[in-house]
């Protein structure tokens, strides 16, 4: 084995839950943002977790796991029934210790060290910003390192230009050593199913809804999802964010129901 690749324990927050990796060393370090990381950690902060940054640092780490602690702890969860991504958390502190996606090939798999303690070699630099296409200057601070920066997967020219990166090119590669231990993928497989958030898109930003709704004063409109241009029209009682309780819900609609009606059940 190489003598300069060293184990590292990747731990929760609250020290609940661990996962220890034959290979603590980063091999791709990026800042993302995508609205599903933005949306998974805001929902862990939610919980309890630590408060995300506008644009979430991510480390990439060979999906090797040579033990685990704290199994018990840890939850794989998804924030759509469509998402690809599938995160751990662990269920005391809300810290993410892992997230896998089928891209992976479950050859690497993704880390947040704010959101955890990872205890590996974080010194590589960043490399780029990715899934820009999300992101604007009313979610948080625009990009100031001089790095490529890329706004989408949807064009094969946006991914030739990625994947001309060593960097990327070499992260997503299939190891050339067997693996000691289990992938992260294996790790979510055995925790059971997976839960699903159902946490809402931004669906309900469309222009050509929301101008509709403008059209209509009276309309009695209760939003359900993420729809931050509705803010200036609603008030915030009326926007209700995924996952929600039932009863403050119902109560929001009833107290519509009787404002449109004079006050009569």
């Amino acid at each position: 084995m190489d003598d300069n690749i060293k184990e590292a324990v990747i731990e929760c927050k609250c020290g609940s839950s661990a996962l220890t990796v034959a290979d603590g060393k980063a091999i791709l370090h990026v800042q993302c943002g995508c609205e599903d990381c933005r949306q998974a950690l805001q929902w862990g902060r939610m919980k309890g977790g630590v408060e995300p940054d506008p644009l979430p640092r991510l480390y990439y780490l060979r999906s090797d796991i040579v033990d685990v602690k704290g199994k018990d702890y840890m939850k794989a969860f998804k924030i759509r029934a469509d998402g690809r991504s599938t995160r751990i958390f662990c269920i005391n502190c809300y810290s993410v210790l892992g997230v896998d996606h089928p891209v992976y090939q479950s050859n690497v798999f993704l880390n947040f060290p704010k959101h955890c303690n990872n205890g590996g070699d974080l010194s590589i630099p960043l490399v780029a910003y990715v899934h820009m296409i999300d992101y604007s200057d009313d979610i948080g601070p625009l990009p100031t390192e001089d790095v490529p920066l890329f706004v989408t997967n949807r064009f094969q020219q946006e991914r030739q230009r990625k994947f001309a990166i060593p960097e990327f090119a070499n992260t997503f590669k299939e190891p050339t050593e067997p693996i000691r231990g289990m992938t992260l993928t294996s790790l979510i497989e055995s925790l059971g199913p997976v839960t699903v958030l159902d946490l809402g898109a931004h669906d309900a930003d469309n222009e050509e809804i929301r101008d509709g709704y403008a059209d209509e004063p009276d309309t009695s409109l209760v939003v359900l999802g993420m729809a931050k241009r509705y803010k200036t029209q609603l008030p915030s009682a009326r926007v209700v964010q995924k996952p929600y309780h039932f009863g403050p819900l119902i109560r929001t609609i009833e107290a519509l129901l009787n404002e449109s009606v004079g006050g009569r059940s």
